[in-house]
């Protein structure tokens, strides 16, 4: 049965730092051309989740509910042309998040999912941060 010490020791055998946190939690700090950020990685029964926060509004209880529908619109149609991973808005934070059948993952497809999604977060990231600087959205530094 999969564990995170099996997800540590791939990720660690692939030169990848990892922080394992909890016995199913793990962090994975990874970076592209347009960010340094963490990957948290999270196993459960069925599932092994990936997520990292692409950016926070600085304060959204205040922004304008006209922008903030124009900003949640572009995610929906974002979310429509990414493959294999969802981007999501909670509590003034926007998440990228992907989701893989834990009986489905070795080491191949772990590396695999986490270059997906390290790609994935590579386009939507400057494409979000674009899209709210457009709308004047405020961002938390």
């Amino acid at each position: 049965m999969l564990n995170s010490t099996h997800i540590a020791r791939w990720l660690a055998t692939n030169d990848l730092a990892v922080n394992q946190v909890t016995q199913d939690y793990c962090q994975v700090p990874l970076s592209h051309l347009h960010a340094f950020y963490t990957l948290h990685i999270r196993l459960s029964t069925e599932w092994l989740h990936y997520g990292a926060d692409i950016f926070t509004f600085a304060h959204p209880s205040s922004a304008n509910e006209k922008l903030l529908a124009q900003f949640y619109q572009s995610v929906l149609e974002l979310n429509s042309k990414i493959n294999g991973a969802q981007i999501a808005v909670e509590n003034g934070k926007v998440v990228l998040i992907r989701n893989d059948i834990s009986s489905d993952i070795n080491e191949r497809t772990l590396l695999r999912g986490i270059e997906l999604f390290n790609r994935t977060h590579e386009y939507v990231y400057p494409t979000l941060l674009r899209e709210a600087a457009r709308l004047g959205i405020r961002l938390a530094p």
